[in-house]
C-alpha cells in the first residue's frame, strides 16, 4: 500500500509541475499562435500594404520563440525527473546494503528464533523505507533474515539475499539502476543491467511514469510546431508577394 501511494504521490507532484509549465500566462503558446494567424489575416485584408507583413514576421518570430521556450522547459523538467529517479535508485542500493548487513548480524546472533528485537526493529524500519522508494516482496528465513525481491509478484529479481552474509565476505545485494532510453526511463538490475518491469510502485515508478508523460507532451508540442510550419509554408507558396509574383 505504501509503494502504491508513493507512486501516485510522486507522479502527481511531477505532473503538477508539467501542468504549471503549460498553463496560460500573459505570454504563452496559445496566444502566440492566435496572434500569428491574426497577423496573416491582416495581410490578406491589406495585400498591398508592407506594414502587416512586417508585423507577421515579428509575430512568427514570437511564435517560434514560444515553441522553443516550451521545449526547453519540458526538457529541463525531464532532466530534473531523471536526476530524482537516480537519487531514488541510490537510496534503494544504500537501503538494501543496510538490510543485508542486518541480515548478517541476525545470522551471526546466537538467538535461535532470530536476532534481538532491536535488530528486527531496524530490519523492519529499513524495509518500510525501501517499500516507499520501490515496490518489493519480502520473505523471511528461519532466524528472521529478510529476502527482498523487486515487485509484488514474488518472482521478481532478488535484490537482498537471505542467505549471503556480508560480514563473511559474501555479497548479499544486487544493485539496481535507471538508464535513459531517450523517451523513457528503464529500471535495470545487476551489473549486466537487465531490464525489469517489476517496479510498479514506489517513488521510482512515479518518476518513470512522469518522465514518460513529459516526453509524450514534448513530442506533441514538436508535432504542433511542425504542423504549423508546414501549413504556413504551403499557404505562403501559393500566395503573392508585393510584386504580384507567386511565392
Amino acid at each position: 500500500a505504501s509503494s502504491i501511494y508513493q507512486k501516485a504521490n510522486t507522479f502527481s507532484k511531477e505532473v503538477s509541475d508539467l501542468e504549471n509549465l503549460l498553463l496560460p500566462t500573459d505570454s504563452n503558446l496559445s496566444t502566440a499562435i492566435g496572434d500569428f494567424f491574426s497577423s496573416l489575416q491582416d495581410i490578406a485584408a491589406y495585400p498591398d500594404d508592407q506594414a502587416p507583413r512586417i508585423v507577421a514576421i515579428e509575430k512568427g518570430k514570437d511564435l517560434a520563440g514560444q515553441f522553443n521556450l516550451y521545449s526547453d522547459r519540458i526538457e529541463n523538467l525531464k532532466n530534473d525527473i531523471e536526476k530524482k529517479a537516480q537519487n531514488a535508485v541510490t537510496s534503494v542500493n544504500l537501503l538494501t546494503q543496510q538490510i543485508s548487513n542486518i541480515n548478517g548480524k541476525i545470522l551471526a546472533s546466537g538467538i535461535e528464533a532470530g536476532g534481538s528485537n532491536a535488530l528486527l526493529d531496524q530490519r523492519d524500519l529499513l524495509l518500510d523505507q525501501l517499500s516507499e522508494v520501490t515496490q518489493i516482496t519480502v520473505s523471511y528465513g528461519g532466524k528472521g533474515q529478510a529476502e527482498v525481491r523487486l515487485g509484488n509478484t514474488g518472482s521478481g529479481p532478488v535484490i537482498v539475499s537471505s542467505n549471503d552474509n556480508p560480514s563473511k565476505g559474501t555479497t548479499g545485494t544486487t544493485v539496481i539502476d535507471i538508464i535513459n532510453q531517450g523517451s523513457r526511463l528503464q529500471p535495470v538490475v545487476g551489473t549486466s543491467q537487465t531490464a525489469t518491469n517489476q517496479i510498479q510502485g514506489g517513488i521510482i515508478a512515479g518518476m518513470v511514469e512522469a518522465y514518460a508523460i513529459s516526453d509524450d507532451t514534448l513530442k506533441e508540442i514538436d508535432a504542433l510546431a511542425t504542423l504549423v510550419s508546414e501549413r504556413f509554408n504551403e499557404v505562403n507558396q501559393s500566395g503573392l508577394n508585393l510584386n504580384g509574383e507567386k511565392g
